[in-house]
């Protein structure tokens, strides 16, 4: 009785091979089926059928067979702090948690690796540091916003600056895997953790570019550390803003805590809200279900610290409180930022007078990393490797 079922799953399996024509595969034979069992899933009918032997799978609530064995999937995912790895539980794999992966790979390609430091005040920091530090290249410190993990955001732009510097990139509190037990939620304590985390791989001088919250945070350090950070750039950082400004209308939400529901969407039609407002072109085709794993795992952790992080960063702020820094800054902007408007970049450019540099990019909304990312490095890169002159060119908007 037991021949009969291996070998109908021996049939199916080399039916299935055939009619594949997997020139990848093809090429073993019989007595390697524990090799293309161990490493090898094929679509068969409308299930997903796991070739290996029938001793080592068993039958599901919905007549599936499964391999107890097959963790090894997930590994990925366990790899990265995302996912499940229990079988039992997970019917198909979560499509964020594998774009998760490969982002953790495109990272690792790019001679980076993950490192987490403890900074000993119940404060955790994980930061992407490179594997062997080159002395005679800058270190350039890339903070992300509110959103995704620092992966996320930048991962266009690992590859081609790490060629030519060191590259850092942390996850800033309670993003990514750091957390703290401290209260304080201000961008302040931000930019301390950063900096600390810095000088505890042994940077001392840097150039740094925020993104949007991170922006706030690459200000905070350089009115802070001025003789740690060498240059600084600022894109879609409303950092001039003030508190009345909600009160006048100038954003799309009417209070903060309308804001908070949007920048940390909990359910697929805030997500699309989202998107709707940070893109200058949002694709018209997102499925709730795609939406909604993408919340699962990215949004769900430390929600309530990330509620408190921007209500903080609107409570009582003014802008005579905002000190003016000394560094030359580049402001990037997309034209049709709907998340801070740009009137808010003409503000940080008049604030900075002629030590700023100001570059707009049209047809762009806030997510200008992703949106115009081609452009936005091509500013980046070249505000942070030469010495630029702060005069504007005819590529420039002088604010108004």
């Amino acid at each position: 009785m037991m021949g009969e079922p291996l070998f109908y799953s021996w049939r199916i399996e080399s039916r299935v091979r055939r009619l594949r024509r997997n020139p990848r595969t093809a090429k073993y034979g019989r007595r390697f089926r524990r090799y293309r069992s161990n490493n090898r899933r094929m679509p068969y009918v409308k299930r997903i059928v796991m070739v290996g032997d029938v001793a080592k799978k068993k039958p599901y609530g919905d007549g599936s067979l499964r391999t107890l064995g097959s963790s090894h999937l997930y590994g990925e995912w366990r790899d990265g702090g995302m996912g499940s790895t229990d079988n039992t539980n997970s019917a198909a794999p979560s499509f964020t948690a594998l774009q998760d992966g490969r982002y953790r790979r495109s990272f690792r390609n790019s001679g980076l690796k993950s490192v987490t430091t403890d900074l000993g005040d119940g404060t955790v920091v994980h930061c992407w540091v490179p594997k062997a530090h080159e002395p005679n290249r800058p270190n350039l410190l890339l903070i992300h916003g509110v959103g995704a993990n620092a992966m996320w955001q930048w991962n266009s732009f690992i590859a081609p600056l790490s060629s030519e510097f060191n590259v850092y990139v942390p996850d800033l509190v309670f993003f990514g895997r750091s957390y703290s037990t401290r209260p304080d939620r201000t961008e302040t304590f931000q930019a301390q953790c950063v900096m600390k985390t810095m000088e505890a791989h042994g940077v001392r001088r840097m150039r740094v570019a925020g993104l949007s919250y991170g922006g706030f945070v690459a200000y905070s350090m350089a009115a802070q550390f001025p003789e740690a950070v060498e240059r600084v750039v600022i894109a879609a950082a409303g950092v001039c803003m003030e508190e009345s400004d909600l009160e006048k209308g100038m954003f799309k939400v009417r209070n903060v805590e309308e804001a908070t529901v949007i920048l940390l969407p909990q359910t697929p039609d805030k997500l699309r809200r989202l998107v709707q407002l940070s893109f200058y072109k949002p694709s018209k085709i997102l499925p709730s279900c795609f939406l909604k794993d993408f919340i699962d795992v990215m949004c769900t952790e430390y929600l309530q610290e990330k509620k408190e992080l921007i209500i903080t960063l609107h409570k009582d702020r003014k802008l005579s409180d905002l000190p003016k820094i000394t560094q030359p800054t580049l402001i990037i902007w997309g034209e049709q930022d709907q998340v801070f408007p740009l009137e808010l970049g003409n503000r940080l450019k008049r604030l900075l007078g002629e030590n700023a540099k100001m570059e707009i990019i049209k047809n762009a909304g806030h997510a200008i990393n992703a949106e115009k990312w081609k452009e936005f490095y091509k500013h980046l890169k070249s505000f942070v490797t030469d010495h630029p002159k702060l005069e504007s060119n005819g590529n420039n908007r002088k604010a108004d």
